[in-house]
């Protein structure tokens, strides 16, 4: 990785909840064995980077930026494709102690997107989730995510992880980023289907 990108994550205004990092660790345990934590931190390390995903606490605060040397790390370490990460993604709600209490008290699809602002408000500080559409009849809802704009490896992630949060109500569902500020867009919309 070069300074300047170095630099650019360093710079990431925002901060995230340490279950993302459990998260992390459960994925790569699961999928790449228990010495893959190792071979990551050491990426982590090689980019001045200090995280130790065993010692992750899942309700302090960490930066936008380790989250994103994060999600590189697990990408370069283990040459995933964007399908990876956004396969990476699905699972992350199967793990997340938040989405579980979500769903726990929140299982239809309009009580979920009622509540997603709120729920994203205790998983990140940055950025704001509004919701735009709900259309059960054309099996449809849109939410949009502004003002938090990190790297387009975290796109396909929350890709993976929006279509992972829809699919434990709705099994099938999809979620697809249909508007990226990395593609030019004003923020990033995401359009679930089931």
């Amino acid at each position: 990785m070069e300074q300047t990108d170095i630099s650019r994550i360093l710079a990431l205004k925002g901060k995230v909840k340490g279950t993302v990092f459990q998260s992390d660790a459960s994925y790569m345990k699961r999928h790449f064995g228990s010495d893959s934590l190792v071979k990551v931190e050491a990426k982590l390390k090689e980019w001045g980077q200090k995280l130790k995903y065993e010692d992750a606490r899942a309700m302090e605060w960490y930066s936008a930026g380790t989250r994103i040397f994060s999600l590189l790390a697990i990408k370069e370490v283990f040459t995933l494709s964007d399908d990876d990460m956004f396969a990476m993604g699905l699972e992350g709600p199967k793990h997340s102690f938040i989405i579980k209490m979500l769903l726990k008290f929140f299982a239809t699809v309009e009580k979920i997107f009622n509540a997603a602002p709120m729920v994203w408000r205790r998983h990140w500080d940055s950025g704001e989730l509004e919701l735009v559409e709900i259309n059960e009849e054309h099996k449809r809802v849109v939410i949009r995510l502004k003002g938090i704009d990190l790297d387009p490896v975290f796109c396909k992630y929350e890709e993976g992880y929006f279509s992972g949060i829809m699919r434990l109500v709705m099994p099938g569902a999809r979620a697809s980023e249909t508007k990226c500020t990395f593609r030019g867009d004003d923020c990033h919309e995401y359009t679930f289907t089931w």
